[in-house]
């Protein structure tokens, strides 16, 4: 292609010395492999040198030069000169600059699961739900790393993956398990009572019922755990927004299952991850507060579950402003799992009873941006064959809802996979005790 023309129209002694110095530009987009420079001379034999590796000389003629361009396989935008001669006087000179290849879009490949296995029995299993070949593999993790340890450990009780790290977090086992994103088994670091992870990079915060409550900062490329931060007490959840890490403390040890009201209220600590030290607790008037933290698309908000003591204090749930620091709305309502999909947030709740003996549902879908609440895509019958629902996971790119069941806590049970009009689409064979999910983008 022509990108410029009349570039000298004699020798260096003939030109304009301005003329000479002045550079032309040529800007090329990411694919560009070949480009061509028209030119008038009255010079009958030019030189043209390309001053960069990545620029070859493909063919010369009198008036146009085209050239090769090496493919750029780096993220960042290149520069490089060539240079016109006669007999070695500079007749101009050119800069080409070439944007960098643009990354490939993530695609979700499938997703991991961790089942929880039942405690005291050794038998949480790590499994992997290929979508290209639609089938599920739950001794995955074993079959990967048939020689560590007696299996993966008791009790798995949550899963996370960023850029090259997958962890598990295995809570009566005391460990947090790392391998990399294909599985591959690379260290365990002890964490007693361990109970919920977030990365960050090269680093992963995990929370533990240990000491009164606090927030393990493990350095996974050292494998080990470099430092700690006091929370309060049973530290759930956690997420980070810029520079500040929000923690749950559920304080679910500190609360009267008999129904006589001695309960400790739940807070969020608020950790400086520089100084990795808590500034500022912020009390929310929740009891038992076991939930993660479910972030709203406006990135400020939180929707956190409260379970209450199974008597008189009924569950609930509630919006936490980080920007206000405080509650800004009480449903009335349990919220035990959620996800957000398409800007709205799926609620899906069970809860136990002490009273009547019976579990409750409560499921619905919030809108965050009018407040309104409509009904949950999934028909409340299709529920009732349930054995005991533990977690809702949407799928980002068609809206499908997972919904997992434990179904009587001892056999493998069932996750179930439901299109975004709330009609089941698929019944998951997975393990003992399923629960926790982690979306597999790459």
């Amino acid at each position: 292609m022509a990108l410029f023309a009349a570039m000298a129209s004699c020798r260096k002694s003939d030109i304009d010395p301005e003329l000479v110095t002045d550079q032309q530009i040529i800007e090329l987009d990411e694919t560009a492999t070949e480009f061509t420079i028209n030119y008038k001379t009255n010079v009958s034999s030019v030189t043209v040198i390309p001053i960069v590796e990545w620029i070859k000389v493909n063919s010369l003629t009198p008036t146009s030069v085209t050239l090769l361009l090496q493919a750029n396989e780096s993220l960042e935008d290149r520069k490089g000169e060539i240079q016109f001669l006669y007999e070695k006087e500079l007749l101009a000179r050119v800069v080409v600059t070439q944007k960098g290849k643009v990354p490939a879009e993530p695609e979700l490949k499938g997703f991991y699961f961790l089942n929880e296995g039942q405690w005291g029995k050794n038998n949480a299993t790590l499994g992997y739900y290929d979508f290209s070949a639609s089938s599920y593999k739950d001794e995955w993790w074993s079959s990967i790393n048939p020689s560590v340890r007696d299996g993966l450990g008791d009790v798995g009780n949550d899963v996370a993956v960023s850029g090259d790290w997958l962890l598990a977090v295995i809570n009566s086992s005391n460990l947090l398990e790392i391998c990399n994103r294909d599985g591959v088994h690379i260290a365990a670091v002890e964490i007693p009572n361990c109970r919920m992870v977030k990365i960050e990079g090269d680093i992963a915060y995990v929370t533990s019922y240990a000491d009164e409550g606090y927030v393990a900062k493990v350095d996974l490329n050292e494998r080990k755990v470099v430092a700690t931060c006091k929370t309060g007490h049973e530290p759930e959840g956690l997420a980070i927004i810029g520079k500040t890490m929000y923690v749950l403390n559920s304080c679910g040890y500190h609360t009267d299952f008999t129904g006589g009201g001695n309960n400790e209220e739940a807070s969020i600590s608020i950790i400086d991850l520089e100084s990795f030290s808590e500034v500022e607790k912020s009390m929310l008037g929740i009891y038992n507060a076991y939930s993660p933290l479910t972030v709203l698309p406006d990135g400020k908000t939180f929707f956190i579950n409260s379970s209450g003591d199974y008597n008189a204090v009924k569950p609930t749930s509630i919006l936490f402003d980080t920007t206000e620091k405080k509650v800004t709305r009480n449903f009335g309502f349990g919220g035990a799992f959620a996800d957000v999909f398409d800007g709205k947030l799926y609620i899906f709740d069970t809860s136990f009873s002490y009273t009547t003996f019976e579990w409750e549902n409560s499921n619905c879908v919030y809108d965050p941006v009018s407040g309104s609440i409509s009904d949950f895509p999934v028909d409340e019958e299709e529920f009732e064959s349930y054995g005991a629902p533990t977690g809702i996971w949407i799928d980002q790119t068609n809206g499908d809802i997972y919904i997992a069941d434990k179904g009587n806590y001892t056999s493998p049970a069932f996750l179930y996979r439901y299109d975004k009009t709330g009609t089941q689409v698929a019944k998951i064979n997975v393990g003992v005790c399923p629960g926790h999910l982690a979306w597999d983008w790459r």
